[in-house]
């Protein structure tokens, strides 16, 4: 295992909730497509050591030093309510990221 990624959306997302499973979904768009507009995000970012559970997942020895590269993202509608929280942790030592985020 490289990565583990976890997305928790509110309840009106349930009717296109299936469509993410598809190649290529995008969650902006299915949020547009069902009337929120998502205008801005906040991503924190963390590197650190694994956790017993973590390790597990992704096959590290407890020696290994090998640290996990942990980010958070709120997405936020205008008036600043929470349309989506995301998560995304990865071995920090097989990670690159050239991003370009758009809302």
């Amino acid at each position: 295992m490289v990565w583990v990624s976890d997305t928790y959306l509110p309840f009106w997302f349930a009717e296109v909730a299936p469509e993410l499973e598809q190649a290529g979904s995008d969650v902006y768009s299915l949020m547009r497509q069902l009337g929120k507009q998502p205008r801005r995000c906040t991503e924190t970012v963390e590197v650190m050591h694994a956790s017993s559970s973590e390790r597990m997942l992704f096959e590290l020895s407890p020696d290994d030093p090998a640290p996990l590269f942990k980010l958070q993202r709120l997405t936020y509608d205008e008036q600043g309510h929470p349309l989506a929280v995301q998560f995304l942790t990865v071995k920090a030592d097989t990670y690159a990221c050239s991003t370009l985020l758009s809302l």
